[in-house]
């Protein structure tokens, strides 16, 4: 993923706010919504921030605290809200498959601070790892 289309976004906009989106992977199988696609994004959390970084942009939005749907969720596990596999027919559940996403959210308060040019405190030595996905879970 590049800044191109957030600078033209920035050139369009001339001076009016931009809220850059910012989120970690995607997948998705869910043949009722007529959706089946990989974005290949193994670094893509930490990437997108270190353009946030670059851009400065008046707001960040991160997509999406609880889409299951489509595994980029960076919230806490909610099986309340695992609708979107049964509705879009899912052929099982991969985002509690996959298990929990939390560790995205690790390194977020460091990750605001230097957006918001602050002093970001680190506090121990960390680092975040993915599991690898069931091998039922690719995408034909």
């Amino acid at each position: 993923m590049t800044t191109y289309v957030d600078a033209s976004y920035l050139q369009a906009l001339n001076g009016k706010p931009y809220m850059m989106p910012v989120s970690p992977w995607f997948y998705t199988n869910l043949p009722g919504y007529d959706k089946n696609w990989l974005w290949n994004g193994n670094d893509l959390w930490n990437t997108r921030w270190q353009q946030v970084w670059y851009l400065q942009p008046d707001f960040v939005q991160i997509i999406s605290w609880n889409d299951y749907g489509e595994s980029h969720h960076i919230g806490p596990m909610d099986n309340r809200q695992y609708e979107a596999f049964t509705i879009g027919r899912a052929p099982y559940n991969y985002a509690e498959a996959a298990g929990s996403h939390d560790g995205w959210r690790l390194h977020l308060p460091y990750m605001i601070d230097m957006y918001m040019g602050l002093d970001p405190a680190v506090g121990q030595e960390s680092f975040v790892a993915s599991k690898e996905p069931p091998a039922e879970s690719s995408v034909s």
